[in-house]
């Protein structure tokens, strides 16, 4: 059996960040709380990144971000006056699915917040562990 090469892994890491484009915040009934875009101002990747040179369809060569470490991680940060969230809310897990199938790709749960009012804010930070580096 062969192993990929350090190079594999990055094109991993780099897939999974660029297919992820909904995140769905879930609710102590098995519902959800809201649903939101990654490209909202709420959603931020916030693992390290380095500079890589690939080639595009022409032949010229073009520099991209890839993530610089095996654990992606996805911050999501969401108020009580956020669009999307009717309160009283109970937050409990986080799932993120798939840009082109809408499957979940990668889900959590966590200790339950109970948000009451426009002021309460939850960051919720979802790791995914891609190994080899």
């Amino acid at each position: 059996m062969a192993e990929i090469t350090e190079l594999g892994y990055e094109n991993l890491r780099r897939l999974i960040v660029d297919s992820i484009a909904t995140v769905e915040l879930s609710d102590d009934q098995g519902g959800y709380v809201v649903r939101i875009n990654t490209s909202d101002d709420n959603v931020t990747w916030i693992h390290p990144t380095k500079e890589i040179t690939v080639w595009d369809e022409y032949g010229n060569q073009v520099p991209i971000e890839v993530p610089d470490t095996q654990t992606l991680q996805l911050q999501v940060v969401v108020t009580g006056t956020d669009a999307g969230v009717t309160l009283p809310a109970t937050f409990t897990g986080i799932k993120l699915e798939d840009a082109t199938t809408g499957d979940v790709v990668s889900e959590e749960t966590f200790t339950p917040f109970e948000m009451t009012q426009d002021a309460d804010e939850i960051t919720i930070t979802h790791n995914i562990e891609v190994p080899q580096l």
